[in-house]
């Protein structure tokens, strides 16, 4: 019998080499895990920077300028110092580059890793004259101009007819092939693991970023690998102009009388009953006084010939209009068509509209809280809003004004037309029509869906189109916007 013989040395050797390995890489790939979750926190944290330059802007009608010593806060004027309550003449961004204004901001210092962020601003903005001139995108960063809230408006580049202007001094975006975004006033960057030492290539360039393109530094968002694990926000002229409310309608509340309060609280037009109420940031009551101003022009305060119909409009019924301001409210399906002559006129249509809407020239506030079905809605000139919450199954024409449109539903109709002026749409299903959008204005498209080919569709401009997400979030951001649906269209008609 043979005596069992042990590993050999050889053997020995070549488990442990084979152990060795297998260590090496299982150790390697939960290195690579390991970053391949803390880029996915980076950018996590990159989200929470976005927002609080949103809510900054929303809050303070401009964006800070970047810090410039290391202490958190944005540094103004010549050498620094200069605060926003300074004399206007120091109220101008000290450098156009820079770190994160963390503090001003309450956000992230650093990122992840524990590097700081690198702040990019429009290039143009450590210029007193340009961050008060309209006319430039720089003016997103100023403040203290004539007493207005902020430096910038509706018309401030970029925008679709300032496209190809590239002496703004904005930023482009690439993914190391293609541009990603164009035109882009502000850059947020988180330098990954080894912030801007010992970097070469693209990470190189987001250091110094000495590559321009049309007059545009370029950075770059290029795919995480083993020599690029950078991360970028940025934001865009449209998201600026959203949240600072300089695209549409503001609405001021005045103050009504006692009596009248208490006769509206007890209409069922209360909170309770109002199917979009946890969205609205206004107030149930506060319409019957309220002057509504579209630009500075739209005045509306339609406090006389009030009629109401409790349950369906139909052809047995008459509600008698004029040229003078009507307030009309139907608690279920309009089944018969109302001409609501010119003047400034609301209509509050409680559930389906079934026929036909007319209007001549003046400013009108419409909700439908159904579908949109029969012949459709024909306004003249003037400054209008117009509601529908279900689906569009006919049109919505326009003439000439500045123009509010907010639709939940699908349109399946021939869409929305409208005529010159400054009009903001909001389409929150799909649009099944070509073309669903025909607008002969300065025009910003908001989209849930994307459309297809030729459903936009313009004479002169869209200025821009938005895709975003009609959540309730969204719904309070558009309240933001315009004003909330509950404090002038709800309580539209106090019969």
């Amino acid at each position: 019998m043979k005596k069992n013989q042990g590993f050999t040395l050889i053997e020995i050797v070549l488990v442990i080499a084979i152990i060795g390995i297998i260590s090496a890489l299982v150790f390697s790939s939960m290195g690579g895990v390991k970053d391949s979750q803390d880029f996915v926190k980076d950018q996590q944290r990159l989200q929470d920077i976005k927002a609080a330059l949103l809510s900054y802007v929303a809050k303070n009608g401009y964006l800070p300028c970047p810090d410039t010593n290391n202490d958190g806060s944005e540094n103004l004027g010549f050498d620094g110092t200069a605060k926003r309550d300074s004399p206007p003449d120091d109220i101008y961004c000290t450098q156009t580059s820079g770190g994160l204004p963390f503090a001003d901001l309450g956000t992230h210092s650093v990122n992840v890793y524990g590097k700081p962020y690198t702040y990019h601003v429009n290039r143009q903005s450590n210029s007193r004259a340009n961050v008060i001139d309209s006319s430039l995108t720089a003016s997103f960063f100023g403040s203290e101009c004539n007493n207005e809230r902020s430096c910038f408006n509706r018309t401030t580049p970029p925008n679709s007819s300032t496209a190809d202007d590239f002496s703004l001094g904005n930023y482009q975006i690439s993914n190391s092939t293609d541009p990603v975004a164009i035109q882009v006033p502000l850059v947020v960057v988180s330098h990954g693991k080894n912030g801007c030492f010992n970097v070469s290539g693209f990470e190189e360039n987001n250091c110094n970023n000495p590559i321009e393109i049309d007059n545009q530094r370029l950075f770059y968002q290029a795919p995480q690998n083993d020599d690029f694990d950078d991360a970028l926000i940025w934001l865009g002229a449209l998201e600026i102009k959203r949240v600072a409310s300089v695209l549409s309608f503001n609405i001021t509340p005045q103050q009504q009388n006692p009596q009248q309060n208490n006769n509206e609280n007890n209409d069922d037009t209360s909170e309770a009953n109002d199917p979009n109420g946890d969205d609205s940031n206004g107030t149930p009551n506060s319409f019957g006084q309220s002057t509504i101003r579209a630009e500075g022009s739209f005045f509306l305060n339609p406090d006389v010939n009030h009629t109401t119909s409790s349950g369906d409009y139909n052809s047995d019924h008459n509600i008698a209009t004029n040229n003078s301001n009507n307030s009309i409210r139907i608690g279920n399906d309009m089944n018969k068509s109302i001409n609501l002559a010119e003047g400034d006129n609301t209509l509050d249509i409680r559930n389906d509209m079934n026929a036909r809407i007319d209007a001549g020239d003046g400013h009108n506030l419409i909700r439908v809280d159904g579908n949109l079905n029969g012949t459709g809605i024909f306004l003249g000139n003037g400054n209008n809003r117009v509601d529908v919450y279900g689906n569009m199954n006919s049109t919505i024409e326009i003439g000439s004004g500045n123009n509010i449109i907010r639709k939940e539903g699908d349109i399946n109709g021939s869409g929305v037309i409208l005529g010159s002026g400054d009009n903001d749409v909001y389409i929150g299903g799909n649009l099944n029509s070509s073309p669903s959008i025909n607008a002969g204005g300065n025009t910003v498209v908001y989209l849930k869906k994307q459309p297809h080919s030729g459903q936009i569709m313009h004479g002169n401009m869209i200025d821009s189109l938005a895709f975003l997400p009609f959540t309730a979030k969204l719904r309070r951001a558009v309240t933001a916007i315009v004003p909330a649906v509950k404090s002038h269209l709800l309580v539209a008609a106090k019969m």
